[in-house]
């Protein structure tokens, strides 16, 4: 895991420079790049930030996994147990479409997201990401990368230009904040940190604390390994605070439950979510499928980013126990590609799957060999009539 974090974010800007002094439309593409996904994710921040962290937990699972959210002010701070940033992490932060997501065994996997863009939606908040890691510490900041970018731009009889990448350009950090210093102690191995800009809309930072102190409990249901969630919310004077904790138990041969680390094997687990409150104790019994073989239900999928993955998964979830009669809230009942999307669950249960998804997995694309998604009848009227459209191929349209 060891490598030289200084040479290798010299080397990423100046391969980056490289490359825009010999194709200029580059640069633009890249600015418009990430002004598309700052918008198309507007509002899923903490939800790749979640899908993210527990992603980094995939080496090494335990019941430790843990992810805080501090909001301030001024900033966002997000530190999590997964494991340090490796070369490939660093190379994925920095560049839109370069995720490190991979597969292993002996049949190719399907994964979710696009390919590393989810962490880009950061850039809805901030223009000045902070990473800081027990391998290597860095920001990312187009102000300083300007004068380099106009030097290449003019050398090669181009108008230099008004904007640039704010990803492309990271920087070493030199000096550790004693928030790193604290989460370090307290066992976290990343933290990132997204300072608001000056003249930043109040209201988008009274959006994001609202959405982190409503955020439902079948966010973390289906994430693989992350077991403990911190919020700390400290803005306009007021301070609130809640931890939600999950456990896992998995349904063995014998019929009897024992305790697991992550939701990986095929099977039935109990799963309990937890909170500070007195009666916030929320029971789910799932079904867990990991090994759906794709074979030719291929609809929708891209044959190149696709060639050679064989096997998807599906996991069906009720609510056992929680809440008033037991019942699984409307508001909650949102098809999942492991986090929830917009899409709108007719049913009184949860389905999760790599589904194909809009670029933000916000809405679902379902139907017969097709990226379009028809309307299900009884979406948004009596879910009992509620029906798949024929012939879909529900469960096996992957997210790219």
């Amino acid at each position: 895991m060891s490598f030289d974090a200084t040479s290798l974010i010299e080397s990423i800007r100046a391969a980056n420079l490289d490359v825009y002094r010999a194709s200029p439309a580059r640069l633009r593409e890249d600015v418009a790049s990430e002004a598309e996904i700052a918008h198309d994710y507007q509002g899923r921040l903490i939800y790749e930030l979640l899908q993210n962290a527990d992603d980094a937990m995939a080496d090494a699972p335990s019941h430790r996994d843990r992810i805080r959210f501090r909001l301030t002010d001024h900033e966002l701070w997000v530190a999590n147990t997964g494991r340090p940033l490796t070369e490939a992490d660093v190379r994925g932060l920095t560049s839109t479409g370069a995720g490190t997501k991979t597969t292993s065994g002996e049949r190719r996997r399907a994964s979710i997201g696009h390919k590393g863009m989810g962490f880009k939606s950061v850039l809805e908040l901030t223009a000045q990401p902070e990473v800081y890691s027990t391998t290597c510490a860095f920001l990312m900041d187009a102000r300083r990368a300007q004068p380099r970018v106009a030097t290449v731009m003019e050398s090669i009889g181009e108008i230099a230009p008004e904007q640039v990448p704010i990803m492309r350009f990271p920087w070493q950090l030199d000096a550790s904040p004693p928030e790193w210093e604290r989460a370090r102690a307290d066992g976290f191995n990343t933290l990132f940190r997204f300072p608001f800009p000056e003249g930043q809309d109040p209201e988008k930072r009274t959006g994001l604390a609202n959405a982190l102190l409503s955020l439902p409990v079948t966010t973390i249901l289906f994430l693989k390994y992350l077991e403990q969630v911190d919020v700390e919310v400290e803005v306009d004077g007021h301070i609130e605070r809640y931890s939600w904790w999950l456990e896992r138990e998995r349904r063995n041969s014998d019929g009897k439950w024992a305790p697991c680390v992550g939701l990986l094997d095929s099977g039935v687990y109990r799963v309990w979510v937890k909170s500070d409150g007195p009666n916030d104790i929320w029971l789910f019994l799932l079904a867990h499928d990991a090994d759906v073989a794709i074979g030719s239900h291929r609809g929708g999928l891209n044959a190149y980013a696709w060639s050679g993955v064989e096997v998807t998964e599906v996991t069906v979830a009720a609510l056992l126990a929680g809440g008033a009669g037991d019942v699984l809230p409307d508001e909650w009942r949102r098809f999942h590609v492991f986090l929830p999307t917009a899409e709108p669950c007719p049913y009184s249960f949860l389905v999760n799957g790599a589904f194909a998804t809009d670029l933000s997995r916000q809405e679902i694309r379902l139907g017969p060999g097709s990226d379009a998604r028809p309307a299900w009848p009884g979406d948004s009227s009596d879910p009992a009539t509620a029906r798949p459209p024929p012939n879909s191929s529900t469960c096996l349209l992957l997210a790219s």
